[in-house]
């Protein structure tokens, strides 16, 4: 008499080795044999998991939170939000859906601007301080939606709470 293998689905049922779905949950790829209570993965899901591992890892260390230690992105976030001075749109951020009941939405759009800018910044060669370019992009000179002109003072304004108040 041949001995049947048990095998195990994910959400629990176990059946004979015969059976080629599961009947609770319709589950195919995902049946998993059973010997002796220890499981192996096969060799593929341990090299898939590697190399996620390696990407992850390699991702951490390349990217732009640790690439400039020397700027600290929530203290910048924070100096913009006060030169801003908005309540209407916290941080600056001129994008629908960003107003004073979602100011923690303002706030991340704002760190992922300066993370994106901080890696175009590198990425160029570090042309001139960070802050003007940074400024070229989230408040230009001569925009259209600044007839004031009042971008002119965005730069040293975040600079002055950066370096003196934060």
């Amino acid at each position: 008499m041949k001995k049947r293998e048990r095998k195990s689905c994910l959400c629990g049922r176990q059946f004979e080795s015969d059976e080629t779905e599961c009947e609770t949950c319709q589950h195919r790829k995902y049946l998993a044999v059973w010997e002796r209570q220890v499981y192996a993965p096969p060799t593929y899901q341990r090299a898939i998991s590697g190399i996620v591992f390696g990407i992850l890892l390699l991702a951490l260390c390349i990217s732009p939170a640790f690439a400039s230690e020397s700027i600290n992105i929530e203290k910048l976030a924070t100096a913009i939000k006060m030169a801003e001075n908005s309540r209407s749109k916290p941080y600056g951020v001129m994008l629908k859906g960003c107003d004073a009941k979602h100011e923690a939405f303002c706030k991340a759009v704002c760190i992922r601007t300066i993370k994106n800018n901080l890696r175009r910044w590198e990425n160029a060669g570090n042309p001139g301080d960070f802050l003007s370019f940074l400024q070229s992009r989230y408040a230009p000179l001569n925009a259209k939606n600044d007839p004031h002109g009042l971008n002119a003072n965005w730069k040293s304004n975040v600079t002055y709470f950066y370096n003196e108040v934060l």
